[in-house]
């Protein structure tokens, strides 16, 4: 009985999940202009991530803004 309440607590969680898959409308705008700063690449772009990246721990839009700085750190140490 007790699996059967996990259970259907799981899929209930993941309806709601589905109605937003990717979290709220503000959610969206945050990555999507942490998205938009790493394709800038300028140091400029940078410095904002970094300021994002030093938020919350735990925080998806610090993890998020960490990720990023991390693929950019990445590219600058490739040869070209």
């Amino acid at each position: 009985m007790e699996k059967l309440t996990r259970l259907q607590s799981l899929i209930a969680k993941a309806r709601v999940a589905g109605a937003q898959p990717f979290g709220t409308k503000d959610r969206m705008r945050q990555w999507r202009a942490i998205e938009v700063l790493e394709k800038i690449g300028s140091l400029d772009a940078k410095q904002h991530i970094r300021e994002l990246a030093n938020g919350a721990a735990g925080t998806r839009l610090t993890t998020a803004a960490r990720a990023a700085l991390t693929r950019l750190d990445g590219r600058a140490n490739v040869p070209k």
